[in-house]
């Protein structure tokens, strides 16, 4: 009896990784929404360590509410708007193309609207090196501020009229987030029916104060290196925006402009050098001498000083 005949076993393809800093969904959804859910986190163990401390539902969902914010919420539509849902890749101009959803004419409108580029794209505007002088020794690290350019397929809520040419952008930053502040007392359950006047540990957030991010502390997750910083400095380039340098010193909360990448890029240990140069006030005065000038005058200063004569200052 013959063997029974066996297909080859297909091979499998390993997708090789992508730069982490190149344009995708996962790219837009790690920098654009990740933030906020890791700022609730502190929020959900809280919620978990109360109900297994028996705080009622009630008492946990009040003094824990949440709401999505305007960022929040802005930034899951832009990607909603720039995402197709069947690839689930961001719409470009070639698939839209060839779907028949633009025209020729309808692309170079698109093209010429972003001065030549093609969306979807974004690039690096300004780059922060944040100077920690608190810490022993010192430490530094990267934020950067980007903005993205896609292409909406629909418009977003609210809006009548959607931007021609299927614009649509948001400006983003990376490198720093922000966790919710979050408070513990001993607080009475009401709604124990059980244990009406029994004080339990509830925690508690004050959302004015976290304001999205706008007021708790700062956490930064990007070590600098000169690698890093090269990779974030050529976003800005190869879409021709030369991105703004600055650093900042954290013990005084200032920022410095910084002319040069080769200064932004010097080593952590020469980094406090840097910074006092920046902080030194620069001079008002300036001379303008032409040396052979200032070489004859020395030289009738020397002659008249010789001779016992006043000389014209």
């Amino acid at each position: 009896m013959e063997a029974a005949f066996k297909m080859p076993a297909a091979k499998t393809t390993v997708e090789q990784p992508t730069d982490e800093w190149e344009l995708s969904v996962d790219f837009l959804r790690k920098h654009l929404l990740e933030p906020f859910s890791k700022a609730r986190r502190p929020i959900d163990e809280a919620k978990e360590v109360m109900r297994n401390d028996g705080v009622s539902d009630q008492l946990i969902n009040q003094s824990l509410a949440w709401e999505k914010g305007t960022m929040e919420r802005h930034y899951a539509e832009t990607i909603k708007l720039t995402v197709n849902p069947r690839t689930g890749k961001l719409w470009d101009l070639s698939t839209l193309e060839a779907a028949g959803m633009i025209s020729d004419a309808e692309r170079e409108n698109i093209i010429r609207e972003h001065n030549g580029r093609e969306p979807p794209y974004y690039y690096v505007s300004q780059l922060h090196r944040i100077f920690d002088d608190r810490s022993t020794p010192p430490k530094s690290y990267l934020t950067a501020n980007c903005l993205f350019e896609g292409i909406a397929v629909g418009k977003r809520e609210g809006v009548v009229n959607a931007p021609p040419n299927r614009k649509i952008n948001t400006s983003f930053t990376f490198g720093v987030e922000h966790r919710i502040p979050i408070e513990w007392n001993s607080v009475k359950d009401q709604y124990d029916r059980n244990n009406p006047n029994e004080e339990k540990h509830v925690a508690t957030f004050n959302s004015a104060y976290w304001s999205e991010g706008g007021n708790s502390p700062k956490i930064y997750t990007i070590p600098f290196s000169r690698y890093t910083a090269e990779k974030l400095l050529a976003r800005g380039k190869e879409e021709g925006i030369l991105p703004a340098l600055a650093v900042q010193k954290l013990s005084t909360n200032r920022s410095y402009s910084v002319k040069s990448s080769t200064d932004f890029c010097v080593e952590d240990k020469d980094l406090a050098e840097l910074v006092d140069s920046l902080e030194r006030p620069k001079p008002t005065y300036s001379f303008n001498v032409n040396p052979k000038d200032l070489a004859d005058y020395m030289r009738y200063k020397q002659a008249k000083e010789e001779q016992g004569e006043p000389h014209i200052q």
